[in-house]
């Protein structure tokens, strides 16, 4: 028996193709050369995985899903499909508006089968949100929003490994209407959601909340932008005396990750950019993202689709977010 099962269940996981232009493909082919701690069954079309393992020189063995069967750990080269067929002919690395529907279907059909307990989580390969953007009949941008959507509920985008976990109060919008999401009311419940959730799913019996100011220096005291002022330390002080009592804050971005001392410590960035950069300069490959807050398990990859390199070099092509994504995940279904 294989060490990481020893006394554990073995969790049936969806990865979702991504965009089919992309790197997901690619990744999904190298990573399934490495024993994975779930049987991970692809949803997408299985002659797109073959002809990226054809390019790569790749061995494959794909089986069919079969609901009744028992969960497995697949052998090298091994992986279970889903076949969702693409009517588009697919070309690595060039973006095709025709390729949106496939990937709504994919994600549509993933939702459904989780939610109805057929699988224990989802795992998304990565989608290109300005094709998304340029698709009229789209109303999703990413997978946080998709999710979030679909479920009415709060979805939290949370990126972290067993250093670092930072999750976003805003996610994919523009700068200069960031500062219109920061409400107290939105704020307090964000705070109540993501307090909960890594309590469940991580195992964190008192997680301490860090908040990240919005304005540089946290405003300093209103000169540089009122919000901390108005707003956020408001929120954090009804907080303290109603919710939980480790919620801390606002510190300034420049210095916030400086102050994170246990893996029990999670930071709030108050747009998208303003922590990132940095995590992913340090751990880039190294770090999984997870919506929190659905009645799913959805977590994904660090990384975008990177054009420029999918079904072309394979020796550029890492796997290594996808490996620590399956680990992370199969993780957290164990603390639940």
């Amino acid at each position: 028996m294989l060490k990481f099962l020893k006394n554990k269940k073995i969790f049936r996981i969806i990865l979702t193709c991504g965009d089919p232009a992309g790197i997901g493909p690619d990744i999904t082919v190298k990573a399934i050369q490495n024993i994975l701690k779930a049987e991970i069954v692809f949803f997408g079309d299985k002659n797109i995985l073959k002809e990226r393992a054809k390019i790569h020189k790749l061995p494959i063995k794909i089986f069919n899903y079969n609901r009744k069967s028992t969960p497995s750990i697949r052998k090298q080269g091994e992986i279970c499909v889903f076949n969702i067929k693409n009517r588009n002919k697919v070309f690595p690395g060039t973006l095709d508006i025709k390729n949106n529907l496939y990937i709504m279907q994919i994600l549509e059909k993933s939702y459904s089968e989780c939610k109805k307990k057929n699988f224990s989580a989802i795992i998304t390969n990565p989608i290109n949100k300005s094709i998304l953007l340029k698709d009229k009949k789209n109303k999703f941008i990413d997978h946080t929003t998709f999710f979030s959507t679909k479920s009415k509920k709060m979805g939290i985008m949370m990126m972290f490994n067993k250093n670092i976990k930072v999750a976003f109060f805003t996610n994919h919008i523009a700068i200069k209407n960031v500062s219109k999401k920061v409400k107290q009311s939105n704020l307090i419940e964000f705070i109540k959601i993501l307090i909960e959730e890594v309590k469940e799913k991580f195992n964190i019996k008192f997680p301490k909340i860090l908040v990240c100011g919005l304005n540089p220096h946290s405003g300093e005291e209103g000169y540089l932008g009122k919000e901390e002022k108005d707003i956020i330390i408001p929120a954090i002080k009804k907080i303290k005396r109603t919710i939980y009592k480790r919620v801390f804050g606002p510190f300034s971005a420049d210095s916030i990750l400086h102050m994170v001392r246990s893996n029990e410590d999670i930071i709030i960035s108050m747009y998208h950019d303003q922590i990132l950069p940095a995590i992913k300069y340090k751990y880039f490959g190294k770090i999984t993202n997870i919506t929190l807050g659905l009645p799913i398990i959805r977590t994904s990859v660090d990384h975008g689709t990177a054009l420029q390199i999918a079904g072309k070099k394979i020796e550029e092509i890492n796997e290594e977010s996808l490996i620590n994504t399956i680990d992370n995940t199969v993780e957290i279904l164990n603390n639940l």
